[in-house]
């Protein structure tokens, strides 16, 4: 399936693997919520991040972004 770069705006051609380039991040914390033998609830708290918005991009401009290989290069 082909995808249309988000940087160059180049239709890229079919079978040609998507490199996602992570635009935006944001901060969430996780809640989880343990009940134990004796009835009581508890919470457990831990903090991450989550993805907002990621750029498709072609193997020549994931390259330039990131300096490394992309996929299909490899």
């Amino acid at each position: 399936m082909s995808y249309i770069c988000d940087n160059c705006g180049k239709n890229t051609p079919p079978n040609v693997p998507c490199n996602k380039l992570v635009v935006e991040t944001r901060p969430k914390t996780y809640v989880q919520v343990h009940k134990d033998k004796a009835g009581f609830v508890r919470e457990t708290r831990t903090h991450g991040t989550e993805i907002v918005k990621e750029a498709k991009l072609c193997s020549s401009c994931f390259t330039l972004k990131t300096g490394k290989l992309s996929d299909d290069h490899r």
